[in-house]
């Protein structure tokens, strides 16, 4: 009536020890993210039929990223397109495929790792930069003949613009204070005389080396003042000659924020956000460049615009724990991520509020920081919060 419910059973092994099955996995070592696939090819060898398998996908963190299992002997071959189990794809980075097999006997093996690397493309991004320079340090009080105490400050532009943007055009533009010029002056406005500067400027530059086919100039005279004219401190600044650099490059996020840190470290945070959207163009994912932009807001007193770009990081970085606390003590109120959109185009808030310095922002927790010089290191710590949007 019991039937089998009640029964022993022996396993019997004739002729040795006992044989485990063995397993391996291959997968090309790099492949682009959003346009081709990672194919991985997985082989067993056993004694005993192949009962079943699992194969997972895990990080540079060792965190699963997507997994498939199922009965028998594992496929041939798996082309991986760069998704996590969500659909969504994933940041660039190291990634290792796992295949773990069981035999009929319940003898189990796991292959070796492999290894391949997801990246993004570089893109073409627009870019636009201005090199300022003292007029006071290039030209004498009403007059636009280049003074040899400016040449050094004029190389040094240059050299900075040809190294870093061999490619690119230069509009050289002249700007001065608002004082009338004296009388019998060779130029009829200050009008006049930033474009002679300008174009004294530009004969220099092309004289050293430079296309002058990519060279142009404008004066601007007194109409676009950077510092009040009511003081001889301001009229200094006002007094200045710009190179402004613009083209098109290829650059890769890593490329986008190392430049960002460089201004974020001189506290120019409207163009160290203009580098970190731009790298979130070239890589949507990129949880760093999110968490820079954040500091970057708050900073300039967008608190719910940095909410929100944390909450993307924290996305793509969910074990950020210095970032995810800070978060919590920033807005507690406020429901989880409604995060914003990937390539996110939002524009710098208008009303700075007080300033999160460099060494108190929540970047360190961020991905490693590109390679740069110590000048140019990620921020670290945890900002406070500030008040305002």
């Amino acid at each position: 009536v019991l039937g089998l419910t009640h029964r022993i059973t022996l396993n019997v092994v004739i002729g040795g020890a006992v044989i485990k099955p063995e397993a391996s996995v291959t997968v090309q070592p790099a492949f682009v993210l959003g346009t081709q696939t990672a194919e991985a090819r997985f082989s067993t060898k056993s004694e005993e039929p192949i009962s079943r398998y699992k194969i997972t996908v895990l990080d540079s963190t060792g965190m699963l990223v997507k997994t498939f299992e199922g009965k028998g002997n594992p496929p041939g071959r798996y082309a991986w397109d760069g998704r996590n189990q969500a659909g969504e794809l994933v940041p660039q980075g190291n990634y290792t495929f796992n295949l773990e097999v069981a035999d009929d006997d319940d003898l189990t093996a796991k292959a070796p790792p492999a290894w391949t690397f997801a990246k993004w493309v570089p893109k073409k991004v627009p870019y636009q930069y201005t090199f300022q320079v003292s007029g006071d340090l290039l030209f004498d009080s009403g007059k636009a003949e280049l003074l040899q105490r400016g040449y050094e400050a004029i190389q040094k532009a240059a050299a900075a613009i040809h190294r870093r943007y061999p490619d690119s055009v230069i509009i050289i533009a002249g700007h001065t204070d608002d004082e009338r010029l004296s009388k019998g002056s060779r130029y009829a406005d200050n009008l006049q005389l930033s474009l002679a500067r300008a174009q004294a400027v530009k004969d220099y530059l092309a004289r050293n080396g430079m296309d002058p086919a990519k060279l142009s100039v404008v004066g601007y005279g007194e109409t676009r003042p950077v510092a009040s004219n009511d003081n001889p401190a301001g009229r200094a600044k006002n007094r200045r000659v710009e190179l402004v650099v613009s083209g098109v490059m290829e650059a890769t996020a890593t490329d986008l924020i190392r430049e960002g840190l460089i201004m974020y470290n001189q506290r120019n945070y409207r163009e160290a956000l203009d580098r970190f959207l731009k790298a979130l163009e070239s890589d949507s994912r990129n949880a760093q460049a999110y968490q820079l932009a954040g500091n970057c807001y708050l900073n300039l007193g967008g608190k719910d615009q940095a909410v929100a770009a944390y909450r993307k990081s924290l996305k793509y970085d969910p074990h950020n724990a210095d970032l995810r606390q800070f978060l919590d003590q920033m807005a507690p109120s406020q429901p989880p991520a409604q995060a914003p959109q990937d390539n996110p185009a939002v524009p710098p808030p208008q009303a700075p509020s007080k300033e999160v310095p460099a060494s108190s922002s929540p970047a360190a927790s961020a991905q490693p920081a590109p390679s740069a010089p110590a000048t140019q290191a990620a921020p670290s710590g945890v900002p406070q919060p500030v008040d305002g949007n």
